[in-house]
């Protein structure tokens, strides 16, 4: 082997530069393996049976369909506001999250002596579990409870609701509440990607005459463009396969109001209808995907600007 060859393989452990990959192997194999089981096996189980009738009893019993759970989803009305609702919920939810978070995050780079504290306190909701809280606000927009409370104390009493079986506001009532879970998690992400910002860049612009917003806008928020795309492709992705917090509050009710493709799905397989519950679970995957395919590229661009 050459010298230059050394050098080159000089940059890698020794075992890899010789060729021993048994240990690295080893290290990674029940990762590996857990990522088989638990994910890929799971995802072609699902694809396989979408092409079935499959009804969830027994393994064996089924019979090929061929494309028709897809079919039938292209005319399920159901199936139609559940997506809408899920696609509503997904954007809504996006947008607002961040858009207090990132309001939250500039107050919080503020210097203050509490700072540490509230955002250890606004990111405690993210890790707490979402039955928890979704028990909470279930509590809360009860018909004897916080919400109705505090309209009563301000003698607004002509304004109380039984809020999560109103049709036009149980969707709603769930977003918030989600909003409220994971509106510090988007702030600390923010925060992390201020701290990272050169100060002599907004203290050269203070110098020449720009105020507190055009700071902002033109030298802060610029460079916030990769927790923009972390913070805005998670909330998006997680809002889209949103299922517990609905499950948990409205079950999809009142009627499907409120109805996301999650709990669509779940009530699918409660009518014995495994097979096109599969399909309903592959096109809402195929439309992650390609909702995910459209925005990320376009929110790394921004990064490179």
């Amino acid at each position: 082997m050459n010298t230059a060859a050394k050098k080159k393989n000089s940059r890698f452990p020794g075992n890899i530069a010789n060729g021993k990959l048994a240990p690295y192997l080893i290290m990674v194999l029940p990762l590996f393996t857990a990522y088989i089981v638990l994910t890929v096996l799971p995802t072609l189980t699902t694809v396989f049976f979408s092409f079935t009738d499959f009804d969830g009893m027994s393994i064996t019993d089924f019979h090929f369909m061929g494309g028709k759970n897809y079919k039938v989803a292209a005319i399920d009305p159901s199936f139609w506001i559940s997506l809408k609702n899920t696609v509503i919920y997904a954007v809504a939810v996006t947008l607002i999250q961040n858009f207090f978070g990132l309001l939250l995050a500039v107050g919080l780079c503020k210097k203050m002596k509490s700072a540490n504290v509230l955002r250890t306190l606004l990111f405690t909701p993210a890790i707490i579990s979402t039955i928890v809280i979704s028990y909470a606000f279930t509590y809360i927009y009860d018909t004897n409870g916080l919400v109705n409370m505090i309209l009563d104390f301000l003698h607004l009493g002509q304004f109380k609701k039984t809020w999560l079986g109103e049709p036009n506001l149980a969707l709603v009532c769930v977003a918030i509440s989600n909003i409220w879970r994971f509106l510090g998690y988007s702030a600390v992400i923010f925060i992390a990607n201020m701290q990272s910002i050169s100060a002599d860049l907004t203290e050269a612009a203070s110098i020449d005459g720009a105020g507190g917003f055009q700071r902002f806008r033109y030298i802060t928020f610029p460079l916030l463009a990769p927790s923009v795309t972390i913070n805005l492709t998670l909330s998006f992705i997680g809002c889209l396969k949103v299922f517990d917090t609905v499950y948990t509050m409205t079950n999809g009710g009142p009627g499907n109001h409120s109805e996301v493709v999650g709990t669509y799905i779940l009530k699918l397989q409660g009518q014995n209808l495994n097979g096109y519950a599969c399909a309903v679970a592959v096109i809402l995957t195929l439309i992650i995907i390609g909702l995910n395919l459209i925005t990320f590229p376009y929110l790394k661009k921004r990064e490179d600007i």
